[in-house]
C-alpha cells in the first residue's frame, strides 16, 4: 500500500490499530534506509510524533499522547546534551551505548524489527546514556526497567 493509499484508509486504520503509520515510516523501511540516514534520530523522532498525532481525537488518544516524550521520558536529550541515534548494521544486539561516547546510541537491525522493540531499545539505551553522561555506571537493571516500562505502556498494560 502506498503512502497515498494509506492516507485514504487512515480513519479505518486508526480505528482498527489505534494509531496510524505511513508505509514509508514502517520500521522495516526505516531499517532499509538507516545506514544512509545521517539524521536517524530526527527521522525516528518524527515518526514517533506522527504516531502520537495520529491518535489525537480518537478513543486511544490518552494511550498515545506524549508516549515517546512525556510518559516514559523518551526523548533524545540526555542531561542537557544531545544524544544521537545511529544505525549500526553489524550490531548483533538491539542497541548499545559506550561509556567513552555516551552521546551516541547505536541501534542494530534487531531494534528495527517493530515499533515496540525500537522504543524499548531507545528507552533502555537512553537510560545508559544518561547514567554515563552523569558519570555513573549505567546499571542494566535500571535500563531494562525503563525499556520494559515503555513496552508495557505501549501494549496497554499501564
Amino acid at each position: 500500500m502506498s503512502d497515498a493509499d494509506a492516507e485514504e484508509a487512515r480513519e479505518g486504520l486508526v480505528e482498527e490499530k489505534r494509531f496510524f503509520i505511513l508505509r514509508s515510516e514502517l520500521f522495516c523501511n526505516v531499517r532499509a534506509r538507516a545506514a544512509s540516514d545521517e539524521n536517524l534520530n530526527e527521522t525516528l523522532e518524527r515518526i514517533f510524533r506522527h504516531i502520537e498525532e495520529s491518535a489525537k481525537g480518537t478513543s486511544s488518544e490518552g494511550q498515545f499522547a506524549g508516549l515517546f516524550n512525556n510518559h516514559a521520558h523518551i526523548h533524545l536529550k540526555g542531561s542537557g546534551k544531545t544524544v544521537k541515534v545511529i544505525f549500526n548494521p553489524d550490531l548483533r544486539s538491539s542497541g548499545r551505548v559506550r561509556k567513552a561516547a555516551p552521546n551516541i546510541i547505536e541501534i542494530g537491525p534487531l531494534a528495527l524489527s517493530n515499533e515496540t522493540e525500537l522504543a524499548n531499545t531507545i528507552a533502555h539505551e537512553l537510560n545508559h546514556a544518561r547514567s554515563f553522561i552523569k558519570g555513573g555506571n549505567a546499571l542494566e537493571s535500571k535500563a531494562y526497567f525503563a525499556g520494559n516500562r515503555l513496552e508495557e505502556y505501549m501494549k496497554g498494560m499501564r
